[in-house]
């Protein structure tokens, strides 16, 4: 009884909740505006349900924009919500001590074994999402895991990944509790889309991981106790896989993209371009601006005003980004920054096929 009730109250300091309200003013938004709200400031939120037998990802990583004053993670979690179109009754909670705590999110209902939790830059913070303010380049992720199996928030390394096809890359999982301790995950099995692969951590928490065809695959993870009960958060990565080509011959010029983060500056080719937006860390993604980087590495760029959608034409293949919609490659939505589209790197590797490094 001790055990339980101590894990109760564990969990409603890390859980929080918040009643959705969405007028439908709010709902009807165009998406741009929410996301170049004056003074905002860019988050990502994703949410994961990891009950064995039920996993899933409830909702995939979306951007959202906060102002001062409306900057916790539950205000962050209530903007995801109503910007990917959730019902009314799609949050629901219970006010306590240690503050708001979740009994229901997108259709998963806490019980006896099953709670909501939260973890902020792939930490455990140390209060209720009400009472946790972000800042820029936050990523939180809430996650609906069994407690009683003493369930661990876990992440991977890497949060986007391209990769060639049959040709091994590498993935860390690591787990992280409230007091900031870091773990290395072992044994946990790795999954591809869902399905199990051959694929499983060692003693430091790294898996190398061989996808044989093209595609675009969303990596996760799972680690089951002796009954069955999922221990793990389920971590996720995208994977952007392209088939192998052909070294370019002698001479011929082969298009890099550097992005040095301390001095905001982007390079193509060692040559640096002019960029009316700096580059900036969400996360483990860096965004970068669209229309800049499309037209340096020879893309055509367009906009349609009426959709609020940036277009790339490249190689006979057009691309399509709005704030409303997550990348096919990283999973995340682009965002607004004053007049400009900034998207994940992510985007950039599957659209022109280059090689991307992130840098100081």
């Amino acid at each position: 009884m001790f055990k339980k009730c101590t894990a109760l109250l564990l969990a409603a300091v890390l859980a929080a909740a918040f009643v959705l309200v969405a007028s439908a003013d709010q709902t009807d938004q165009p998406m741009s505006l929410i996301a170049t709200a004056p003074g905002g400031f860019p988050v990502t939120v994703r949410v994961e349900d990891c009950v064995a037998g039920q996993e899933a990802t409830l909702m995939a990583p979306t951007t959202v924009s906060l102002t001062a004053g409306a900057d916790t993670a539950i205000d962050a979690l209530q903007a995801a919500l109503t910007q990917t179109g959730a019902d009314a009754d799609a949050l629901q909670y219970t006010v306590g001590d240690y503050g708001a705590f979740i009994t229901s999110l997108l259709g998963a209902a806490g019980d006896d074994n099953n709670s909501w939790m939260y973890a902020v830059n792939d930490a455990i913070p140390a209060v209720s999402a009400d009472n946790y303010a972000l800042a820029g380049g936050d990523s939180v992720v809430f996650y609906f895991i069994a407690w009683q199996a003493g369930g661990l928030y876990t992440y991977f390394d890497k949060q986007n990944v391209a990769a060639i096809a049959n040709e091994a890359f590498s993935l860390t999982l690591n787990s992280a509790d409230w007091e900031g301790t870091v773990t290395a995950i072992e044994g946990a099995a790795i999954l591809i889309n869902g399905k199990p692969s051959d694929f499983t951590t060692d003693a430091d928490g790294a898996a190398g991981i061989t996808i044989a065809d093209p595609g675009i695959y969303v990596v996760s993870a799972s680690l089951l106790d002796a009954d069955g009960n999922e221990t793990i958060s389920r971590p996720l990565c995208n994977v952007s896989v392209t088939a192998e080509t052909a070294s370019a011959p002698a001479g011929e010029n082969i298009q890099t993209l550097f992005v040095n983060m301390s001095d905001g500056t982007v390079e193509v080719d060692g040559a640096a371009i002019d960029t009316p937006v700096a580059p900036f860390m969400q996360g483990s993604e860096c965004f970068v601006p669209l229309r800049a980087v499309a037209d340096a590495l020879g893309g055509e760029v367009g906009w349609d005003a009426a959709s609020s959608t940036a277009t790339v034409a490249y190689d006979g293949q057009t691309y399509g980004f709005n704030v409303a919609e997550a990348g096919a490659a990283s999973g995340i939505c682009p965002v607004i920054i004053g007049d400009r589209m900034m998207v994940p790197v992510g985007e950039i590797n599957a659209i022109f096929g280059i090689t991307a490094e992130i840098g100081e």
